[in-house]
């Protein structure tokens, strides 16, 4: 797969973790839950943010090219 390949499924993946961490904090918020709902989605929010931070990761080595060229520069 080629870099421009990664870098699309990148950053659809990581904009699909940002909107699930967002409607998981609003629900979190909001939405008053059984205890196991409240847990459940604990476990969404928090484990969605582990993969939102490996997907930020490699958004930033995807890019680093530029980033480098930006700001280093």
């Amino acid at each position: 797969m080629n870099k421009a390949r990664w870098l699309l499924w990148g950053n659809v993946f990581l904009f699909i973790t940002f909107v699930v961490q967002v409607v998981t904090s609003l629900i979190l918020y909001f939405v008053i839950m059984t205890k196991f709902q409240e847990h459940i989605f604990y476990l969404i929010h928090a484990y969605n943010g582990f993969l939102f931070i490996a997907l930020g990761l490699l958004h930033i080595w995807l890019h680093w090219r530029v980033i480098k060229h930006v700001y280093f520069e």
